[in-house]
């Protein structure tokens, strides 16, 4: 689930998308991601399986697309762990 207000995001990982089933506390996938994003260059804040970011409010268009690149790459990793 992704969930915001103006440039504060946040995306929970859960372990099944279509019951929103969380992952074991153990699992740690919520700091598991936020090493991946911290590899990728990208400043974020794990709380429990939530991942919460809020680039800056003078960001591009160009700035927000690399930031999704970023994301997915670390997503991606995270996900084949």
């Amino acid at each position: 689930e992704v969930r915001g207000k103006g440039l504060i995001v946040a995306c929970e990982l859960v372990s099944d998308r279509a019951t929103r089933a969380p992952f074991a506390a153990q699992a740690a996938v919520g700091a598991r991601m936020c090493d991946e994003c911290r590899r990728e260059g990208l400043i974020v804040r794990a709380i429990g399986d939530v991942i919460a970011m809020s680039p800056p409010l003078v960001i591009t268009s160009e700035g927000v697309s690399e930031i999704l690149r970023m994301f997915a790459a670390a997503l991606k990793r995270t996900q084949e762990w």
